[in-house]
């Protein structure tokens, strides 16, 4: 197993070594070592695209139909998945998928199963009781 986590805490991908380092080994979020990788993780090419690809309005555009609701919530999702928690740069995101959630905004493609994961996410990445204002 030693071999496992020594190679997923290489430095290829920060996220995966933030996450292994915090979840998997117990590591304290604050620390020398777990700050540099929460870094490098929005330092990443990946993040710097998806965040390059926010409006000025602080969403993600869908389609007209759906204003940055589905897009948004994915990509909230995927900054959740990296590890990364609140932020300024993510703020107008979730309370624009708060006010579209308390209007009963229809998601494409279905059901309001939908919400949970990318709910789930948010409050996990430091989101729980935010409110719509």
């Amino acid at each position: 197993m030693s071999n496992v986590i020594d190679w997923i805490l290489e430095e290829q991908n920060p996220a995966i070594r933030y996450r292994t380092m915090t979840e998997l080994l117990d590591a304290p979020k604050r620390s020398a070592e777990t700050d540099s990788a929460y870094r490098e993780i929005w330092e990443a090419k990946d993040v710097q695209k998806m965040l390059a690809r926010q409006n000025a309005h602080g969403v993600w555009e869908h389609s007209k139909k759906e204003y940055g609701v589905h897009t948004s919530l994915r990509y909230l999702n995927a900054f959740a998945e990296n590890g990364l928690r609140r932020d300024e740069r993510l703020d107008q995101a979730v309370r624009y998928a708060i006010e579209c959630f308390a209007q009963g905004k229809p998601m494409d493609p279905g059901p309001g199963l939908l919400w949970v994961r990318p709910c789930l996410a948010a409050a996990r990445a430091g989101y729980a009781g935010v409110s719509r204002r």
